[in-house]
């Protein structure tokens, strides 16, 4: 097709998914493509969308599952997909990902599919099941599209656990940013200081982190954490918050609510190592961040820290608790291998996670699917 190519991105989620699209629409060319924004309208992605120049269309989305609200949100996302003149559908996430591959099929539209990590993986027995039901359906739909995996290991889970043909999973185009020109020295001796970027959420898994907090200031490291970005709406504020004071920790761990994006960076330019206790990612941006920030990252192996944590080489993957701890200490006692592993991360970022590389091919993406 000649013209712009306008892309259609539905989505209900926050965090990294915001990130993501905000991502596209700053570095896929205006002269290329137009972006409409269909999301619920009282939240900071519908406001900075509007900012970079997209077009956004307020649609209410719940996260958890409603039959008769999310037909009525399946029923606006169809009315506004129609109303912009949408030629390619991007849905993102959990509901977003679900309401914009039916819209899509209900308008006759190519429709990509970005999971940031699948929904069923937030799920527990007979839920997740369901969850990965739903999936395995949504993956099979027709003129079903192409998924674009935010990382090599959820194009892995893609395939073998929720039944995507691997001619439809595109696993060259990951979560990506721009790099930097940061570069660490050498620090002064002084108490190690751990960074977590988080939510408190169920997903981010942040009790565990204060066990293991818990952990590393009982082995008698000098060692102190900050956890930054607790927002007043995070499911588990309070609970963390009454964790660190029961176990003793009120002067070892300190809460950061989310501010900005420059004080954020502040915080990851002044830490040493940085932690997450994510109990599953797609692969999140916080992370690739701390490549950029020459961090070596102590992580849960789990889908996306994978990627971003080369063992051994940029950080270190744990399954245990008891292993986390261990990892934080030997970052902690060796500033020769944090800043060697800090180095390589910055490496691996420029290598595989750059937006340089990695936009264009989502623009082809698109241009493919519209063209198909």
């Amino acid at each position: 097709m000649t013209g712009r190519i306008r892309i259609g991105h539905v989505t209900q989620s926050i965090g990294g998914v915001e990130t993501y699209i905000l991502t596209i629409l700053d570095n896929l060319g205006r002269d290329r493509f137009a972006h409409t924004v269909i999301c619920p309208g009282d939240t900071s992605l519908a406001a900075r969308a509007r900012q970079l120049g997209a077009e956004v269309v307020p649609v209410g989305m719940v996260r958890d599952v409603r039959p008769i609200s999310d037909l009525a949100s399946f029923v606006s996302v169809v009315r506004a997909l129609r109303k912009s003149g949408v030629d390619v559908v991007h849905a993102h996430s959990g509901k977003g990902g679900a309401l914009g591959r039916l819209a899509g099929f209900a308008c006759g539209l190519p429709v990509a599919f970005t999971p940031n990590a699948f929904s069923h993986l937030s799920g527990r027995g007979l839920g997740r099941e369901a969850l990965l039901g739903t999936e395995r359906i949504l993956a099979r739909l027709p003129r079903g599209g192409v998924l674009v995996a935010s990382s090599e290991s959820e194009a892995d889970r893609a395939v073998r656990e929720v039944g995507w043909p691997a001619s439809r999973v595109r696993r060259d185009c990951p979560n990506a940013i721009a790099p930097t020109a940061f570069a660490r020295g050498r620090r002064e001796p002084g108490p190690v200081r751990v960074l977590a970027v988080t939510r408190l959420a169920a997903q981010k898994d942040p009790l565990r982190l204060v066990r293991v907090a818990g952990g590393v200031v009982r082995s008698g490291a000098d060692v102190s954490f900050a956890v930054v970005g607790a927002r007043e709406r995070d499911e588990h504020l309070v609970g963390v918050g009454e964790a660190i004071a029961a176990a003793g920790l009120a002067d070892r761990v300190r809460l950061v609510p989310w501010s900005d994006a420059t004080d954020v960076r502040r915080h990851y330019e002044a830490a040493d190592i940085c932690f997450t206790a994510a109990r599953y990612e797609g692969l999140p941006f916080a992370l690739l961040d701390a490549l950029d920030a020459e961090l070596p990252v102590v992580a849960t192996d789990v889908d996306g820290n994978r990627d971003a944590v080369v063992h051994g080489v940029t950080g270190y993957l744990a399954a245990t608790d008891d292993a986390l701890v261990e990892a934080v200490l030997a970052l902690a006692a060796d500033g020769a291998l944090r800043l060697a592993m800090g180095q390589a991360g910055k490496r691996l970022l420029r290598e595989r996670f750059d937006v340089a590389r990695t936009m264009p091919i989502l623009g082809e993406i698109y241009r493919q699917l519209a063209n198909a």
